[in-house]
């Protein structure tokens, strides 16, 4: 697993213009955090969605992202799909392991 750092990379200094969206990254598997007492807490989810740790102690995945005025960051256009004049809506499912340590060995002997 890659561990990301907030408002950190390692290979250039970072200026931060966009806090928030400058700490979203894909998440395909699996996103989790850890405590400083070793307890881990590492959702799933069933499809890629972005996901980001903003603060000390959480994590935030972004589901469906719709905005119903163009937000002025590039596309010039509200991000409003529909299908039969309804906005579309995405379901989905989120497994959540909570391990009071190393949650990754006990995922793959569950798996």
């Amino acid at each position: 697993s890659i561990q990301r750092q907030r408002n950190h990379r390692d290979t250039w200094n970072l200026d931060l213009t966009e806090p928030i969206s400058a700490n979203y990254y894909p998440v395909d598997s699996r996103i989790g955090i850890r405590g400083s007492g070793g307890q881990q807490m590492w959702v799933l989810p069933d499809r890629s969605e972005g996901g980001a740790s903003l603060a000390d102690g959480e994590v935030e995945l972004m589901l469906h992202r719709r905005l119903l005025h163009d937000d002025a960051f590039g596309v010039g256009e509200a991000l409003n799909e529909s299908a039969h004049g309804e906005g579309l809506v995405s379901r989905g499912t989120h497994s959540v392991l909570l391990c009071s340590s190393n949650c990754e060995e006990k995922s793959v002997v569950e798996a």
